[in-house]
Parts: structure tokens; C-alpha cells; sequence
């Protein structure tokens, strides 16, 4: 993902905010791209929330936090209402992909997430 300056600074921010390395990921191939990012109060400290959104407007969120200690569990699925949450932590980072979208389309994009997550953490970069 080409990154311009007001993404690096969004993703510096959010990082030295939440201990975890928050890497904004590319899901334009989905058809999603990255509306913004928030910093939100959590129970252990605080999340990265990154929003995107397709050309039908449909929207999902990545969640980016600090784990519980102890804390490593691969990929499950969650459905609260019309939500649907992928959630997993892996090399200290936990993460979770919620949106109002099938099951099948929310795997796929989580996979994209883990993917390029995996990729920045192999090569040191943070976005």
C-alpha cells in the first residue's frame, strides 16, 4: 500500500496510543477503502478503530488492541444481530473485522487484514 502523509501520521498517532503497531491496510483489492481512524477508550487501555467502506456504501471496521495478557487464539466468528465479528490475536496484537456483511465476504476480508498484517510485521514496517 502506497501511503501518503496523512495516513503515516494517522497510523504513528494511533500506534504510539494503543502499544500495538497499528498498520493501516490496503483493502482497495476488496473494494473497500480506508475512510479514517479513531482512538477509542477500552477496558485494558485503548483501540485503533479503522473504518472502510465499498462503492455500495457497505462498511466494516478493524479493531486493533492490546491483548489480555495470556491471550492466542486463531480466527473465530462471532454474529451479534445483523453483525457479523472475525476477531483474532496473533503476535501480540488482537484484531477484529466487524461489519453487516455475510459470513463468506467477512472471511475474506480478514484474510486480506491478517495477510498484510503478517507481511508488515516480517518486514518492520508499521503502515
Amino acid at each position: 500500500m502506497e501511503v501518503g502523509a496523512t495516513e503515516e501520521h494517522l497510523s504513528r498517532w494511533l500506534t504510539a496510543r494503543t502499544e500495538v503497531p497499528v498498520r493501516l491496510v490496503d483493502l482497495s483489492p476488496t473494494g473497500f477503502q480506508l475512510m479514517g481512524g479513531r482512538l477509542l477508550p477500552d477496558g485494558l487501555g485503548k483501540s485503533a478503530q479503522l473504518m472502510y467502506q465499498n462503492a455500495a456504501g457497505a462498511r466494516v471496521t478493524v479493531y486493533l488492541r492490546k491483548p489480555e495478557a495470556g491471550s492466542d487464539h486463531k480466527l473465530r466468528f462471532e454474529q451479534h444481530g445483523d453483525l457479523g465479528v472475525l476477531h483474532w490475536v496473533d503476535d501480540g496484537i488482537g484484531c477484529a473485522l466487524v461489519g453487516a456483511l455475510p459470513r463468506a465476504e467477512l472471511e475474506r476480508l480478514a484474510d486480506e487484514v491478517y495477510r498484510q498484517q503478517e507481511a508488515a510485521a516480517a518486514s518492520g514496517t508499521t503502515s
